[in-house]
């Protein structure tokens, strides 16, 4: 499931319903990430928690920074961010490595990509679109996300009626 900026909600089918209506959704998450504490912890467990974190795409954009570790901040909190966005945090088969965020284009907006649980989960909660906001300074990584989309569908039996005349 590829969700950016870019994406916008469309009609969603409920299950028994005679109507694609929109059900609007919307939802936010953020973290901030003290560069510090993050430097800190490369230091202690090195190459291990770089490669459960990041992919090489995102490992490639970090490094291109005047310091890799401002990237890492970055990127580590717009994973969390989503997992926020989503109301779940990182729970179950969830994993880092479910999220990637790329840079495609000159204009450098990031965009997010999700697989496995992660993806799975966006999908059941409905989501369509995933909006990311990333800024880093020497101290702090902080990220906004924003899901957009459809929303679950209501249960059959939560459905409101219309009473008969």
């Amino acid at each position: 499931m590829i969700v950016n900026a870019a994406s916008q909600p469309g009609p969603v089918p409920c299950p028994g319903s005679r109507s694609r209506a929109l059900k609007p959704f919307l939802s936010c998450g953020i973290d901030l990430m003290k560069v510090a504490r993050f430097e800190q912890e490369v230091a202690r467990r090195g190459d291990s928690l770089i490669g459960e974190l990041f992919s090489a795409a995102e490992l490639a954009w970090c490094r291109r920074r005047r310091r890799a570790a401002e990237g890492y901040a970055m990127v580590y909190a717009a994973k969390e961010a989503l997992f926020k966005a989503l109301g779940t945090g990182k729970t179950g088969r969830m994993a880092w490595s479910d999220i990637e965020i790329r840079w495609p284009g000159a204009e450098g907006r990031p965009e997010m990509t999700l697989s496995g649980e992660t993806a799975a989960e966006a999908e059941r909660t409905g989501v369509t679109g995933v909006h990311l906001a990333l800024a880093g300074c020497r101290d702090y990584g902080v990220a906004w996300v924003v899901v957009s989309g459809g929303g679950p569908c209501p249960a059959p039996a939560a459905r409101a009626r219309m009473p008969a005349r």
